[in-house]
């Protein structure tokens, strides 16, 4: 008997082996083809939300090709690649002859989601995808020679924007949604309760502003955004409830006087430039701040041993390629190095969702 079992042991294991072998094998093909695949793989995404594939098929339920071509006004061939595509993605499932939505994955992408992707991906494929073709040049040149893609004149993308209205609309509202659930995530691991008024520099169209005064209705906040910005926030805060207690003011945050307050937060901000640009600020946040106060950055960041994450990888791709020339994703431990260097103290790491964190520094008395 202990042969049999030793025999059938082995003929388990030899499964076991191969099936392991073909699955890691798999797993490796599918990595390499999305790999090669990934500028094919991102735009049968944008086109899926840009035909609102994903809420058609959530308002019926499930559709199969034919009625999802005909609501599309498509052909049966393009249909049919389209929900290849999107099927191979995962982004929805098939089942037998019909069509559904993956929840989990596509509420990311339903328009009628809080905190939807959706704007980001229109971001990425109007303003992000042509520049990015040039980062081999901008890594020979250390600069954003992507930025030539975007018409206008200006040395970053934010020049630019300001003189494209609809692509500074896209951009504004993409931004919003990264910034809407990273303040979401900050208001609830952070006390607030010390401070009387924010200056939100790079604050953007208010999006942070806004929240922050919904969920603390003692907090005043200032926006501080260069022009183009300023005259966008300004708009959206005067259609609020809360004019009374959010302020907007144009500037640039390192040539102009800062706006005074107690606390002053960057939100997806410190990436966009250098290092020696982010000592620079914060040697001026310093130097405002009565004694006391604090700076709060919250943004994405890498691993304190530059292995990662994809996303930080991603993003850094951007900021040399199109945004600036001169930013990148940083780590939290060198947000802690810069900050400590001007006078700063106390100085904290908290983790939030999708590779973010907030780090926090005091100016003490």
């Amino acid at each position: 008997m202990s042969i049999n079992i030793t025999f059938y042991q082995k003929i388990a294991m030899r499964f076991r082996t191969l099936r392991n072998s073909v699955f890691w094998k798999r797993k490796r093909e599918d990595h390499l083809y999305m790999l090669l695949g990934g500028h094919a793989f991102f735009q049968i995404l944008s086109a899926a939300i840009q035909f609102k594939l994903f809420e058609i098929i959530e308002s019926a339920g499930q559709l199969d090709e034919t009625q999802i071509a005909n609501l599309l006004h498509l052909s049966k061939r393009s249909t049919r690649m389209l929900l290849l595509g999107c099927t191979a993605l995962g982004l929805i499932e098939k089942r037998n002859s019909v069509y559904i939505n993956k929840s989990d994955v596509t509420r990311l992408f339903l328009t009628s989601c809080e905190n939807t992707f959706a704007p980001m991906v229109l971001w990425l494929h109007l303003i992000t995808y042509k520049p990015m073709f040039h980062l081999y040049e901008s890594l020979k040149s250390d600069t954003n020679e992507g930025l030539r893609e975007i018409s206008g004149v200006g040395a970053t993308v934010y020049d630019r924007l300001a003189q494209n209205p609809e692509l500074e609309k896209i951009f504004h509202e993409a931004m919003s949604t990264i910034s809407n659930r990273a303040i979401s995530e900050l208001l609830r691991a952070f006390d607030f309760g010390a401070i009387d008024h924010i200056v939100d520099i790079g604050g953007g169209t208010a999006v942070n502003a806004l929240k922050i005064s919904r969920a603390l209705p003692h907090i005043r906040v200032t926006v501080f955004d260069i022009e183009s910005v300023a005259k966008l926030a300004t708009q959206v805060v005067n259609k609020s409830d809360f004019s009374k207690r959010v302020f907007v003011q144009a500037g640039n945050c390192f040539l102009d006087v800062l706006p005074l307050g107690d606390c002053y937060l960057m939100v997806h901000f410190c990436s966009i430039w250098s290092e020696e640009d982010n000592k620079s600020l914060f040697r001026r946040c310093f130097e405002a701040l009565p004694a006391g106060g604090s700076v709060i950055i919250v943004g994405m960041m890498q691993n304190d041993d530059r292995s990662g994450p994809l996303p930080a990888a991603m993003t850094s791709a951007y900021f040399i390629s199109l945004a600036t020339g001169r930013g990148s994703i940083y780590s939290g431990s060198e947000y802690k190095e810069w900050l400590e260097a001007v006078g700063f103290t106390n100085v904290q790491n908290h983790n939030l969702s999708m590779y973010h964190k907030v780090v926090i520094a005091s100016k003490g008395p």
